[in-house]
C-alpha cells in the first residue's frame, strides 16, 4: 500500500512538472513570436490578463514591424526590459503613469518620445539608440535614468523638463545633444560621460538648488553654457582633450580597417553669463560666443573675475586674454559689427595680435624676431655677402686659408658667407648700440641697409616693453622655464 501510494504520488508530480514545463514553454513562444503587437504590453486592452501574467517575467521582446504607442497610457509597469525595436517607436504624446521599464533595450531606428509625459521613473539605463533619440518637450516628473546608454546619432531633448534627477552619467553621446531651453528641477549628471560631438545647454533653467555636473567628463567637442539665468558648472575634474582622432561609431568597426573619425577638441562656449569651477590651465578651452555683442563679453568675463577668480591675478589676466581675443575685429557697440577688412584698426590689431598676442602673449615676438634677423640674413646674402665677409675678417683678424686678401672684399664658400652673415644679421639687430665702425667701413648704400636693421630691432625692444600688458613679461616668462 505504501509502495502504491509513493508511486502515484511520484506520477501526480511528473505531470505536474511537465504541464508547467510545457506552459513554460507555450508562453515564452507567444512572447517571442509575437512582433509589434499593437500596444503592448496590454494587447491593445488595458490590464489585460496576459500582461498581469507576464509584466514580472523578464522576457526580451523583438518588434520587427514599426510599434505605435502614439497617444497611449500605460497605466502599470510598462515592461520593455531590454526589447529590441527593429523599426520606428512611436511614442508621441504617451502617458506613463507607472514606470517605464526600458533597461538595456536597443532602438534600431528612430525613437520618438516628443510630448511623452512619465509620472512615474523612466528607466533607460544600459539602452542603446542607433539612430536619433527624440525627446524634445518630453516630461518626466520622477527620476530620468540614461546612464550608461549610447546615443550613437543625435539625442533631442530641447525644452525637455526634468524635474527631479536627470541622470546621464557614463552615457556616450556621439551624436549631437539638444538640452537647450531644457527645465532641471534637480541634478543634471553627466559625471563619467563620454562626449564625443556638440552638447548645447543654451537658455537651460535651473532650479535654484538643481545643479550640472560634469566630473570626470571626457568632452572631445564644443559644450555651449549659459542662459536667462547664472548657473554654476563644475569642471574641475572634467577631461578636456584636445583635437584627437577617435574610434569608428561601431565598437567593432575598429578592426574592420575603417578610417577613424576626427573630434575637433574641447571648447567651452560661454554665451551668457555663467559661473565656472575650473582651473586656470584650462583657460584654453573656453571662448565666447562670437555672436554677441561687446558689452554681454564684457559682462561674462566680469563677472568671472569678480565672483569665481576675484583672488587670482593670473587667471584674471588670462580672462582679459579671452576677451581681447573674442573683441579682436569687434567694435565697441551694443551690436555685434566688425570692422572693414583694410580697416587701419584691423590691420593694426591683425600685427598686433601675430606679433604679441595683443600683448597678453609678448613672447611670441621673438619668433618675429628671429623671422626678421634670418630676413635681413638672406638679403645680405644676396646683395653684400664679400662686404660682409671683409668686415667680419676685419674686425677678427684675416682668413688664415686665403693666400691673398682684398681690404674691400673677401669672398668664401657658400657655408663661411652663410655663416658671417647670419652672425652679423643677428649682432647688429639685438645691440642697443650701434657700433661706430659701421660709419666708416661701409658705402652710403650699405649703411642704409646695415643702419635699417639696427633701428628695427631697436623699435622691436621699444614695442615689446611698452605694448605688453601689465603681469604679462613675468607672467610668460614663468609658463617659459617652468611650464
Amino acid at each position: 500500500m505504501r509502495r502504491a501510494g509513493r508511486s502515484s504520488r511520484t506520477a501526480i508530480g511528473q505531470v505536474a512538472v511537465f504541464f508547467g514545463l510545457l506552459l513554460l514553454a507555450g508562453g515564452r513562444t507567444l512572447a517571442q513570436t509575437e512582433t509589434a503587437p499593437p500596444a503592448y504590453p496590454y494587447g491593445g486592452v488595458e490590464d489585460a490578463q496576459r500582461y498581469r501574467e507576464w509584466r514580472s517575467t523578464r522576457v526580451a521582446l523583438n518588434f520587427a514591424s514599426p510599434v505605435d504607442f502614439r497617444s497611449k497610457r500605460f497605466v502599470h509597469l510598462a515592461n520593455l526590459r531590454a526589447a529590441r525595436f527593429d523599426s520606428l517607436v512611436d511614442c508621441y504624446l504617451t502617458t506613463f503613469e507607472a514606470a517605464a521599464d526600458l533597461w538595456g533595450a536597443s532602438f534600431r531606428q528612430r525613437a520618438q518620445f516628443t510630448y511623452a509625459n512619465f509620472l512615474a521613473p523612466a528607466n533607460f539605463r544600459h539602452a542603446v539608440f542607433h539612430d536619433q533619440a527624440e525627446f524634445d518637450r518630453t516630461s518626466f516628473w520622477k527620476r530620468a535614468d540614461f546612464a550608461y546608454a549610447t546615443f550613437y546619432q543625435d539625442a533631442n531633448f530641447h525644452e525637455a523638463k526634468f524635474y527631479n534627477r536627470a541622470d546621464f552619467s557614463h552615457a556616450d553621446l556621439r551624436g549631437r545633444s539638444d538640452f537647450s531651453q531644457t527645465l532641471v528641477g534637480d541634478r543634471l549628471d553627466f559625471s563619467n560621460a563620454t562626449i564625443l560631438n556638440r552638447l548645447d545647454l543654451r537658455e537651460a533653467e535651473f532650479d535654484p538648488n538643481a545643479e550640472a555636473d560634469f566630473s570626470l567628463a571626457t568632452i572631445a567637442d564644443t559644450l555651449l553654457l549659459g542662459g536667462s539665468q547664472i548657473q554654476r558648472f563644475d569642471f574641475l575634474q572634467a577631461k578636456l582633450l584636445p583635437a584627437a582622432e577617435l574610434a569608428p561609431p561601431d565598437a567593432g568597426a575598429s578592426s574592420t580597417g575603417q578610417p577613424m573619425r576626427t573630434a575637433p577638441g574641447a571648447k567651452i562656449i560661454l554665451c551668457n553669463p555663467v559661473r565656472l569651477s575650473i582651473q586656470p590651465e584650462k583657460f584654453k578651452f573656453i571662448a565666447l560666443n562670437d555672436t554677441l555683442s561687446y558689452f554681454v563679453k564684457k559682462d561674462i568675463i566680469e563677472l568671472l573675475k569678480r565672483e569665481d577668480f576675484a583672488a587670482d591675478k593670473s587667471a584674471q589676466f588670462e580672462l582679459d586674454y579671452i576677451f581681447a581675443r573674442s573683441t579682436l575685429y569687434q567694435k565697441v557697440s551694443d551690436d555685434y559689427e566688425e570692422y572693414a577688412l583694410l580697416h587701419p584698426t584691423r590691420c593694426w590689431r591683425f600685427i598686433y595680435n601675430a606679433t604679441m598676442g595683443l600683448g597678453y602673449r609678448p613672447f611670441r615676438m621673438i619668433y618675429f624676431m628671429g623671422f626678421l634677423v634670418l630676413a635681413y640674413t638672406l638679403f645680405y646674402m644676396i646683395r653684400i655677402p664679400a662686404r660682409i665677409n671683409a668686415y667680419i675678417s676685419k674686425t677678427f683678424g684675416p682668413y688664415r686659408s686665403l693666400k691673398s686678401e682684398s681690404g674691400d672684399e673677401v669672398r668664401l664658400g657658400m657655408k663661411e658667407t652663410l655663416i658671417n652673415c647670419l652672425y652679423f644679421s643677428a649682432l647688429t639687430f639685438f645691440a642697443f648700440r650701434l657700433k661706430g665702425e659701421y660709419l666708416t667701413f661701409f658705402n652710403p648704400r650699405e649703411k642704409n641697409s646695415v643702419i635699417s636693421e639696427w633701428l628695427v630691432g631697436f623699435l622691436v625692444y621699444i614695442l615689446f616693453v611698452t605694448l605688453s600688458k601689465s603681469g604679462s613679461i613675468w607672467h610668460n616668462l614663468k609658463s617659459i622655464l617652468f611650464g
